[in-house]
């Protein structure tokens, strides 16, 4: 923005006195030229004066446009610039500062479109690059970089036509040979070169098609002999021929979920045989979420076989505990395998029978000793934790009880 020097504001008040057409003329030769129109058009209220005082406000106006044009050369909006020069045109044609300010915002564009070509080229897009070129040019033909920048976008785009051309016809004639999966790389190789709206990419969208059916057949063939692999990878190259084909796409899916089911039973199985019926079990709850067909006999038998080993799992462990005298643990664990209803464990009634009452005696003990405890009886305290833990060792603090208050007395 304009700002009046400081001696101008001190000469301010001097200039009270001016007509508004001296005023007009001193704002003019400092540049002011919107004021310079305003005084000016104060000059003449009507809309109309003498040839003089329009003379006056044509010049204010069309030194407005300029100033405006040059304004937004400054801040790198060149095109603007040119319309606005274009009202110049309409104000005084063919005034030499329009056209100094034209061909400064004529260098400027060619500067920007030369910049855009090279950043094309260096990105691999020749055809584009070479567009930026030439409009650079157009603008400014005596651009160096877009001269430069032309002739190697050029070489580069007839580089890309003689190696199109090569691909091109060796894919027509892999094709008379009848290979069309060889003809069908050369004319991917062709197209990427020329482009797919050529007669390359044409031809490769039809080969493509036919390949692609092709691959579906197989596939269809594969799926009747059982091979699930080979049928897999048939349809993936169908997929890739010809991407979007639904009733490809869904028989992918299908294939695919069942291919993962069976990876996550090979996985239930190994955990099977380490001896982890929990991971197993967990597999084959994936299975299920998957929804697939063709697995349903190996699931189940895989669950069983979960099953049956963790109630082996169980009762093992809970003979161990009543050995050990964990009668309380031993319960748990033998309550585990009843609700799991797995047959073969005729004893089990009988010995959680036989766990339960002795629960039950070591809570009748336990609560007599607590009895004692309070009554201060040492010597029935420790007689009726001893009978605790004789009962279920196990059961609830008896044994921590047991081995603070021998402690104490060994002190």
């Amino acid at each position: 923005m304009r700002r009046y020097p400081l001696f101008l504001t001190l000469l301010l008040p001097a200039c009270t006195s001016l007509s508004p057409m001296e005023a007009g003329d001193q704002q003019f030769r400092l540049g002011h030229y919107a004021a310079a129109l305003e005084s000016y058009q104060q000059a003449a209220p009507d809309g109309a004066g003498s040839a003089e005082i329009e003379a006056r406000i044509e010049s204010a106006r069309f030194q407005l446009v300029l100033q405006h044009a040059r304004d937004l050369l400054h801040v790198e909006q060149p095109q603007r610039s040119l319309e606005v020069l274009g009202i110049a045109d309409r104000l005084r044609p063919g005034a030499p500062a329009t056209a100094s300010l034209r061909a400064r915002a004529h260098q400027k564009i060619g500067i920007g479109y030369a910049e855009l070509g090279r950043d094309l080229y260096g990105a691999e897009r020749p055809a584009e690059a070479l567009e930026a070129f030439t409009q650079a040019l157009a603008y400014a033909p005596e651009n160096q970089v877009a001269q430069e920048g032309q002739v190697l976008a050029q070489e580069r785009l007839d580089a890309q036509e003689r190696l199109g051309e090569e691909f091109f016809f060796l894919g027509l004639a892999e094709l008379d040979a009848g290979a069309e999966d060889r003809a069908h790389t050369a004319f991917q190789h062709a197209a990427t070169q020329w482009g797919d709206d050529t007669r390359a990419g044409e031809l490769l969208e039809q080969v493509s098609a036919e390949l692609a059916r092709r691959s579906r057949t197989q596939a269809r063939d594969f799926l009747d002999l059982g091979l699930i692999g080979p049928a897999w990878l048939a349809l993936r190259d169908a997929d890739h021929l010809t991407p979007g084909v639904p009733e490809v796409e869904s028989k992918l899916a299908e294939i695919e979920s069942s291919m993962m089911a069976d990876l996550d039973l090979d996985s239930a199985e190994l955990a099977l045989l380490g001896g982890y019926p929990d991971r197993a079990l967990d597999e084959v709850a994936k299975v299920l979420e998957r929804d697939a067909e063709g697995v349903e006999g190996r699931t189940a038998q895989i669950r069983r076989e979960a099953e049956a080993l963790e109630a082996r799992q169980l009762y093992t462990r809970a003979r161990a505990c009543e050995l050990d005298g964990l009668v309380v643990r031993a319960a748990r664990l033998l309550e585990q395998i009843v609700a799991g209803g797995q047959p073969g464990y005729e004893d089990i009634p009988a010995r959680l029978a036989k766990a339960r009452q002795s629960i039950a005696a070591a809570e009748g003990s336990y609560r007599e000793a607590l009895e004692a405890e309070s009554a201060g009886d040492r010597g029935r305290y420790l007689e009726r934790l001893q009978a605790t833990v004789g009962s279920a060792r196990d059961f609830r603090d008896a044994s921590q009880r047991l081995r603070l208050l021998t402690a104490k007395a060994g002190e």
